[in-house]
């Protein structure tokens, strides 16, 4: 069952950086708080982050990590889901007696958020986020379905209902209820048993402990999109740690002829002149760059998805 929110049916406005929702043409309509999500289903969001751009504006970013890059050490600070709690409770968004991960409507605008700030380390997706319905980046929010296969399931099912579609150039499915590493790459190593799906290992050489996955689907034209993982904690990528758990895919090809066949975020086709885009490029690899230090290099690059810890008969 699915819970949606179509920018076309309603017109999402800012009270204190709550979620409200008028009808069309209801421009001086009393508007209240709307959870615009239904328990036990699934919910999907392709709106622009503003209704709670005030509230988010004010997350206070409490997790700290420290990188080596080319012998210069740095420490950055970012946003945890703790941190998006606190300032949607301070704005009354959330009650205090609620989770956040239990309120689809919320988690959809967190990790939005989350990307728009720059803390994945990508100039690139922090445009995309910023403008999400502009770019077609569809997210949907999944309901825990209790099982890694059913999860799976449910993934590849919506990814084949979803992914032709016109409008949706990105397709996200973000999963609350997956809050470890080693659930994600259970989740990714199924759906490269199915159909339309493969999983490729590698390992990385500052770490012989990890194995590196790299989930890939079948789209238009023979080519594979490479999708991209975010969670929580050890031994993520530091710009893949977010709030939640997520699997991101391109659903189009790329524009050009490309013999390798693979397809990636970088290929969204943007709005922003050559120079800025050119200016973009430079901030990325910076900024990938120090965000990730030398350890985390290889564990961040696009083509693998997530990390997980190597069995121990490995």
């Amino acid at each position: 069952m699915i819970a949606s929110v179509r920018p076309a049916e309603r017109r999402n406005v800012a009270k204190c950086g709550v979620i409200v929702v008028c009808a069309p043409g209801d421009a001086g309509a009393h508007a209240t708080f709307s959870p615009m999500a239904v328990a036990g289903q699934d919910y999907r969001w392709n709106g622009e982050i503003g209704p709670l751009g005030e509230a988010l504006g004010s997350v206070r970013p409490g997790a700290t990590y420290s990188v080596t890059h080319g012998g210069i050490s740095r420490a950055f600070t970012v946003a945890g889901r703790g941190d998006y709690e606190a300032a949607l409770r301070d704005c009354g968004a959330l009650s205090s007696d609620s989770s956040l991960g239990d309120h689809p409507e919320l988690v959809a605008v967190v990790q939005a958020h989350w990307h728009a700030s720059g803390s994945n380390g990508c100039r690139f997706a922090m445009y995309l986020s910023e403008h999400r319905e502009r770019f077609g980046w569809e997210t949907w929010v999944m309901r825990d379905r209790g099982t890694v296969q059913a999860a799976a399931s449910a993934i590849a099912a919506l990814t084949n209902s979803r992914i032709d579609e016109v409008e949706v150039d990105v397709l996200s499915f973000v999963l609350p209820h997956v809050t470890s590493s080693s659930v994600l790459g259970e989740i990714v190593q199924c759906l490269g048993t199915r159909d339309g799906w493969r999983v490729a290992e590698g390992g990385d050489a500052t770490d012989k402990d990890i194995d590196l996955l790299g989930l890939t689907v079948g789209i238009e034209l023979g080519f594979w999109s490479e999708v991209l993982g975010f969670g929580q904690g050890e031994p993520l990528a530091h710009t893949r740690r977010a709030p939640f758990t997520e699997l991101a895919i391109r659903t189009k090809p790329p524009r050009g002829a490309r013999s390798s066949k693979r397809a990636f975020m970088a290929d969204v086709p943007l709005d922003a002149d050559s120079a800025t885009m050119g200016r973009w490029k430079k901030e990325t690899k910076q900024s990938r760059s120090q965000r990730l230090g030398d350890v985390h290099d290889a564990r961040g690059k696009a083509k693998w998805t997530t990390v997980v810890q190597r069995s121990t008969g490995g």
